[in-house]
């Protein structure tokens, strides 16, 4: 303060206001992507983000704070990218004040394949609208998101293991089954088809006939499988005496898009046999001979490990010593007298039990016969469960 004196005048006090400068204290809550982000997303999936909310104002902040999270081709937040997951949760944070919200989201199955950044954007106490539209977190790296992928497949897992004769409708013994398995990614969710035929050689093409189809719906998530089945029997007219592969085919149908179709047909590991006729009678077993070959009363197919074939006809000589098969054998009635173990002027016993009771001899003729009797339980060359072919 100074005076100053004019002449007769009173002195003017002259007063300089010094004006302090204020600042103004808020809150600065921003998002932080921790050590959770995961460098691969499939799709369908689940996953989980946890964000870090940090106070970086200087003043506290209190109140309810919201994340939302966005993947995004570019570092920008664009209204196209695609929001991923939300959350929320109450805070109380001090200056430098540190706490953590984790996301949990389903990866969308519609989201195209690719690299995309993680965009995560803050609503707190403090924040307002305007500053938090401005407010994005950008992930300190990308994150690959694969592309939503049903892959089918079919092995096969079981084939007839009998011969199949040439007009045997027998369907039900002659079932070939397929297992279907989604080596994709995602859920296989629609119809689906399987498509058998038989091929003489081991590549599947045009002429090769159709067998049969079956058709299913699948709902498969990614490693799932379920099995298809379809009869040989009866065979496509015009098929011949042979060996024979079991192709597959899988077909997607309606429901169920796929882009990998490579992997869709099967081939049978062994043939099937193809035969002129089965076995007349429920007694005639098939045998392995020495050399790896089946051996009976019809054209048989030779059958290797490595499934090539070879036509043969039957080369095992007529058994003329023995009777027609025709059911399990009994001995003739036996009118001669018991062998000679008495002397000979004793007197054979009176008739009153059946001549063949007593301790007989069989003719030699009889003992093909009486071997058959052993296989009345059944004809075990047809058990599917361990057949010769």
């Amino acid at each position: 303060m100074a005076s100053l004196r004019t002449g007769n005048r009173r002195p003017v006090i002259a007063s300089v206001e010094m004006l302090e400068e204020r600042r103004l204290l808020s809150a600065d809550v921003t998002a932080v992507f921790g050590a959770s982000i995961p460098s691969h997303l499939m799709p369908g999936g689940q996953a989980r983000i946890v964000m870090g909310l940090l106070n970086q104002g200087d003043a506290s902040a209190a109140g309810r704070a919201t994340v939302r999270l966005y993947a995004s081709l570019d570092p920008a937040l664009e209204g196209s990218d695609t929001l991923l997951a939300s959350g929320s949760r109450t805070i109380k944070l001090k200056q430098g004040g540190r706490t953590n919200l984790t996301l949990p989201f389903a990866v969308p199955a519609t989201l195209a394949g690719g690299d995309y950044y993680l965009l995560a954007q803050v609503d707190a106490p403090g924040v307002g609208a305007e500053k938090a539209a401005g407010r994005v977190t950008i992930s300190p790296r990308t994150v690959h998101f694969d592309a939503a992928n049903v892959d089918l497949t079919g092995t096969f897992s079981s084939i007839p293991t009998r011969p199949v004769a040439l007009g045997d409708a027998s369907a039900g013994r002659n079932k070939s089954t397929v297992r279907v398995k989604n080596v994709g990614n995602t859920l296989a969710n629609g119809k689906a088809s399987v498509s058998f035929y038989l091929s003489a050689d081991a590549t599947l093409d045009a002429s090769d006939p159709l067998l049969a189809v079956a058709t299913h719906s699948l709902h498969l998530k990614a490693g799932q499988s379920t099995t298809f089945s379809a009869s040989v029997a009866p065979l496509p007219p015009g098929t011949a005496v042979g060996g024979y592969f079991v192709f597959a085919v899988v077909t997607p149908g309606t429901g169920i898009s796929e882009m990998n179709t490579a992997n869709n047909t099967a081939r049978s590991a062994q043939r099937v046999a193809v035969v002129a006729s089965l076995p007349t009678t429920d007694h005639h077993h098939h045998h392995h001979d020495g050399s790896g070959g089946v051996s009976g009363d019809t054209t048989t197919v030779v059958i290797d490990e490595g499934g090539s074939s070879d036509v043969a006809p039957d080369d095992t000589s007529a058994d003329n010593s023995s009777p027609p098969d025709t059911g399990p054998a009994t001995a003739p009635a036996d009118s001669s007298p018991p062998p000679d173990t008495a002397p000979a002027d004793s007197n054979p016993p009176p008739d009153t039990t059946p001549a063949d009771n007593g301790p007989t001899s069989t003719p030699a003729s009889d003992s093909s016969g009486s071997a058959d009797s052993s296989s009345s339980g059944g004809d075990t060359s047809f058990d599917s469960s361990g057949g010769d072919f």
